[in-house]
């Protein structure tokens, strides 16, 4: 999935200063919990060995119709996989949109706050070219799975059953890749 994602998204490899992706995520994310987001410590990705970067946004309908199966996802798997996480990464126009769409949906994982995403181009362009997307990074900054299949979409079921596989397999990334 890296090589995948190497010729889809060049900006693949880590920020510049060689600090890991995750690692340079740390100080934009925010959580929603009962309907208020509130901003959240860079310990909330420690000892997280798989983070999912889910790219949506509230104006498109695919990515509303799959963020409620997603946070079914992430609700059944996070309690018995605790190093799993994932991040929103927001494709919406406005803080409100943003907002709402966090709210609405319940998503109950972390998220970058809507006035940081314009400082990470580099991110947002991980994701490829449609929504939703999903892409799995390990605790490396490696992709592990994906939406796409080097140019090709797919969608985010893909990563998802790349994520099973590696749940089956104990967390074993090599094994399921």
């Amino acid at each position: 999935y890296q090589a995948q994602a190497a010729s889809r998204a060049p900006a693949a490899a880590p920020p510049a200063g060689g600090t890991l992706l995750l690692d340079s995520l740390k100080e934009k994310l925010v959580r929603c919990h009962d309907g208020t987001i509130s901003r959240a410590g860079g310990h909330d990705l420690e000892g997280k060995k798989l983070v999912g970067l889910y790219y949506s946004a509230h104006w498109c309908a695919p990515c509303r119709k799959f963020t409620p199966e997603l946070v079914e996802y992430y609700n059944r798997v996070v309690l018995a996989h605790p190093e799993f996480e994932i991040i929103f990464i927001s494709s919406d126009r406005s803080r409100f949109a943003w907002d709402t769409y966090i709210q609405e949906s319940k998503m109950p994982w972390l998220a970058i706050d809507y006035d940081q995403l314009a400082d990470l181009g580099g991110v947002r362009n991980l994701g490829g070219d449609g929504i939703p997307s999903l892409l799995v990074v390990d605790e490396g900054s490696h992709i592990v799975a994906s939406s796409y299949d080097r140019a090709k979409y797919l969608g985010p079921q893909n990563a998802l059953a790349a994520l099973d596989k590696i749940f089956a397999a104990g967390g074993q990334v090599a094994q399921a890749r």
